[in-house]
Parts: C-alpha cells; sequence; structure tokens
C-alpha cells in the first residue's frame, strides 16, 4: 500500500563533462535517472581500464530499471549486465574490423586477455519513508539539510581519496570488493529546510570536500549552476583556481531536492554482510563544523577528560571535596553490627557510649575543616573572577572598535547596498542582483568589510595607463542611457544567475591569474556593507 507521503525528489540538476583538451566520447562517467521509480545512479569509470564508458553506462541504466540491489544478491544483480558488457565489446571489434580500423587488433587482445572494465557507482532510491543507497568506490554522496552538510557517504574527508577506489567490475572474477548498502530515514515533517542530495564522482567530490574543509558554502555555488554550460564554465574555472584546485578528470554532478523531510539526528547505520568491518564507519564527522546540533556528527568524538580536570582542580568545590575525603581518612572507622552476635546484651551497653564518641569527634572535625574550606571556596573563586575580569580587560583595549574575523562565509541578501568605504559615501553597487557567498574580512560598529571573487568579460574592461600589474580597471557601460552600469560575474558566463551585482563607476580591482577562459578576467572585489 502506498504512503500518502510518498517522497518528493526534484531532480535539480544532472550533467557530466570530460577532461580538459578531450572531448565527450573519451567521458568514462555516466548518469541516469528515473523519476516515476524514484530512482538514480551515477558511475565514474576507470580510464586505464577496458571500456569502461561502455561499463559505466550499463551501471546506471540497469539500476534505474531494476533497483533491487542489496547485500545478499549484488553479484547476481551484476551478472547480466556483465553479459551485456561482454556482448557490446564484442561488437565494438567486429565494426573496427570491417571498418579497417587497426584498433580491433587491441580489442581483441583485450577479450583474449580477459581484460575487465572497471567502475565506482552509486545508486540512489527513495522509497515512502527512506532513501535506499548502494555504493562503492569513491565517488560521493552529500547530504544537506538547508546549506548545513550533515551527512557524506562513503569518504570522510579530501585526504581520503588515492588512486586505487573500490569498484564493480564487468567481469565476475574482478569483483574483489562488497559495495556498502545504507538506509537513510527520511522523517516527514512539513516546512522542515529542504534536504538536497548531491551525487559526485571523485574529483568534484574532493573538491567539494576541500571546500567545506575551508568552512566554505559549496551547496550555494553548485545551486546556482541551472545549464550544461554553466557547469562546464564552474569545471572550468574550479580547474584553475588559485585556491582550491579540482584535478583534471571527467566530473558528473547530479542534484536532488527532497522537501519537507529531515534526517534524524540518531546516526543511520550501513547495513553490514559480516562483523568484520563492523567498527569502520561509513559517514563522516565534519570538520568544518563545530555546532552542537549538527547531526553530522555520526560517531562520538572520544571526550578529553584533560580541560574538566584542570577546571575541576581550581574551583572552589572540588576544594571542598578535596578536603571532606581528606576528612574522611582521619576518621576512625566505626564498627560493623552483627546481627546474630553472641553478646548482643553487651553490645547494646557499648554501643551508646561508642556511638556518641564517633560523633563528637566528627563533630570536633567539622567544626574545623567546614570554616576552612569557606575560606578556601572564596579565595579560589576569587581568584578565577579577577583572571576573567583581567582576560576581558585585555581582550577588551586590544579590540577596539574593529573585529576581526577569522576567514569565514556568509550570503548577502538580493538588494544589499555595497560601498566603496566604510565611510558609506560612494556606492558601486546600487543593489545586488543575486545572493552569493562571500569572505567576511571585518566588522565595526555599522560596517562590514568583505571580500569576493568574481569575473568580468574582457569587453568591459578599460585600458588603464595609472594600474598596476597585477591591477585591472573596469568601466560601466555608458551607452546605458537610465544607469550606467555593468554586470560583475560569480561565473566567466553570460547567465544572468550569474550577476553577483552592478558597478556604476570605473573602479580598480587586484587581478588573479585565470587562463580558462580567453575572453574573461578574475578578480578580487572588496566592499563594504551597512549593519
Amino acid at each position: 500500500m502506498e504512503s500518502h507521503h510518498k517522497v518528493s525528489v526534484i531532480p535539480w540538476f544532472s550533467h557530466r563533462t570530460y577532461k580538459e583538451n578531450e572531448n565527450i566520447s573519451g567521458c568514462q562517467d555516466n548518469f541516469q535517472s528515473d523519476t516515476a521509480k524514484n530512482c538514480f545512479a551515477i558511475a565514474d569509470g576507470a580510464t586505464q581500464s577496458f571500456y569502461s564508458s561502455i561499463w559505466s553506462k550499463l551501471l546506471v541504466d540497469y539500476f534505474c530499471e531494476n533497483p533491487e540491489i542489496d547485500q545478499n544478491n549484488w553479484q547476481e544483480w551484476l551478472k547480466p549486465i556483465q553479459e551485456e558488457w561482454l556482448k557490446e565489446v564484442r561488437a565494438e571489434l567486429e565494426k573496427a574490423k570491417s571498418g579497417d580500423n587497426n584498433a580491433w587488433i587491441e580489442i581483441h587482445n583485450g577479450l583474449s586477455h580477459f581484460k575487465s572494465a572497471t567502475s565506482t557507482f552509486i545508486g540512489l532510491q527513495f522509497l515512502e519513508n527512506q532513501a535506499k543507497v548502494s555504493i562503492v568506490g569513491d565517488s560521493c554522496l552529500f547530504i544537506f539539510q538547508g546549506n548545513q552538510l550533515i551527512k557524506t557517504y562513503l569518504l570522510k574527508k579530501s585526504t581520503d581519496f588515492n588512486n586505487q577506489p573500490e569498484y564493480f567490475g564487468s567481469r565476475s572474477k574482478n569483483n574483489d570488493y562488497k559495495p556498502k548498502f545504507l538506509d537513510i530515514e527520511l522523517k516527514d515533517k512539513q516546512h522542515s529546510d529542504k534536504l538536497y542530495f548531491v551525487l559526485a564522482t571523485d574529483a568534484l567530490a574532493e573538491y567539494i570536500f576541500k571546500y567545506t574543509e575551508q568552512q566554505r558554502d559549496i551547496l550555494t555555488t553548485l545551486l546556482t549552476i541551472n545549464s550544461e554550460q554553466g557547469f562546464e564554465n564552474f569545471v572550468k574555472s574550479a580547474r584553475h583556481d588559485n585556491t582550491i584546485k579540482m584535478k583534471n578528470d571527467d566530473v558528473t554532478l547530479m542534484i536532488l531536492e527532497v522537501r519537507d523531510r529531515e534526517i534524524p539526528s540518531s546516526p543511520t547505520q550501513p547495513i553490514k554482510e559480516d562483523q568484520e568491518n563492523s567498527t569502520s564507519s561509513d559517514e563522516t564527522k565534519q570538520p568544518f563544523n563545530e555546532d552542537q546540533n549538527n547531526s553530522s556528527k555520526v560517531e562520538e568524538e572520544p571526550k578529553d577528560n584533560t580541560s574538566a580536570e584542570n577546571l575541576e582542580v581550581t574551583s572552589g568545590f572540588a576544594k571542598i571535596r578535596s578536603n571532606l575525603q581528606t576528612l574522611l581518612k582521619f576518621l576512625p572507622s566505626l564498627p560493623m553490627t552483627h546481627r546474630n552476635s553472641t553478646s548482643s546484651a553487651s553490645q547494646q551497653t557499648k554501643d551508646p557510649v561508642i556511638k556518641g564518641s564517633r560523633i563528637k569527634e566528627i563533630r570536633n572535625l567539622l567544626l574545623v575543616f567546614i570554616p576552612v574550606n569557606i575560606i578556601l571556596t572564596i579565595l579560589s573563586t576569587a581568584t578565577i573572577i579577577n583572571s576573567i575580569k583581567t582576560e576581558q580587560s585585555s581582550n577588551s583595549n586590544s579590540s577596539s572598535q574593529v573585529t576581526k574575523y577569522e576567514p569565514k562565509y556568509r550570503n548577502l541578501e538580493k538588494g544589499t547596498k555595497i560601498y566603496k568605504d566604510q565611510t558609506f559615501k560612494e556606492v558601486i553597487i546600487p543593489a545586488l542582483s543575486d545572493s552569493s557567498q562571500v569572505l567576511i574580512l571585518e566588522e565595526g560598529d555599522k560596517w562590514i568589510k568583505f571580500q569576493i571573487d568574481l569575473y568580468a568579460n574582457q569587453a568591459i574592461l578599460n585600458q588603464c595607463s595609472t594600474c598596476a600589474r597585477d591591477e585591472i580597471e573596469i568601466k560601466p557601460d555608458t551607452n546605458l542611457r537610465i544607469f550606467p552600469k555593468t554586470n560583475l560575474r560569480i561565473f566567466p558566463s553570460g547567465s544572468e544567475g550569474d550577476v553577483f551585482g552592478q558597478l556604476s563607476e570605473p573602479s580598480k580591482f587586484k587581478k588573479l591569474k585565470f587562463d580558462s577562459l580567453p575572453n574573461w578576467s578574475k578578480f578580487t572585489f572588496v566592499g563594504y556593507i551597512k549593519k
């Protein structure tokens, strides 16, 4: 029986691109989707393997037709497409032979030596109250709640990538790696932050990790990609970025939006075939977020008690406890009363005397220790308060009116006015036409200073005789009658969605190295906004 709360999945964007200086025919990545079945898949064929582009395509197509793969049947599940792969490679051999193409010799040798294709794989199916994931290798699944990354599968960080990922093989003899199968609970919750499932092959996945490890919001950037050309531009720019560089490889991106659902904070555990790898985690502890409510903390961090112990030693309450423990050491041990003692009559006579003497000893000791502990507590507390006040005073004197920020990022709202300096006398960009992630540099009482890397078409650059070698000058378009302006862009493209804002006066900027697109320049923009 079908649930009335069926998961609503909106395919946001899907595309693949090829290595630099190659073409799409050489791309080994593939993706597929079936919105009727809520099935989605990506695969990254290994370049060095034998006809991996055919293999990766078969994997994604077959999954969307037959998503019933699990830990018990995965090898049987692969057999039909392994047979189909062999059939298609043999067809390539016959095609090469009939066309007098010498490539047939290489194909023939590959088949004779039982060469295999290999590919990483992610298959994702949304059911009534869960997302079922089948995954092998270093293609990654990222889950965002709002713009917060909360879970990743399977890798944990950018340094986890290597040149020998696990894979599915096109021949049974090559299937040495067991895929992981995960059931991710999707709790029905109206008006919750949207969930975004981002599937990425290794080059892009590593790039996403590097961004998030620097506490930078990559999702906002990915969601601005709304066309194949926009994706091509994004990848080209990322491959030549001076700060975080994407490796030159085939790239596939798939973004899926899920509304009115949330993932419970309790960790989702992968289904295990056995207990051999039960200690390994398939979810990521995110190093870029220390929020206490972050559900991406799949594994509890080991608790470091060092600081707690130091605080305990310096606190007045700890001193009381310590001194009471000392007190107990001095107290004579009280005699135990035995129910079946043979001398019960004599015990009844002696006990009141013993108890009275012990009580008197305890009272005398307490009269000494309690005042001492009160004095120690007052002195200790006063010392701590003094220390805190001194530190706060020192920080207050050094900070002045400007708070220096460690690099952190935020989104500017559409319509925000941007000024040239903190005096707010001159508007450089009258209003943002698109919100974008910016780096906050400083913050004063009334202003925030920020920085962002932007792009401009060389047609709007001014011939600047006063510019330094690493500077460019951009001029507004004076042909516009109502308001001379020039678009500054987040990505080097002509899409309206890539516009950051409009420049209203000639301005100089620091030029950044950017050679991937000959008609575009990259530069650093620094501006101010009012609080």
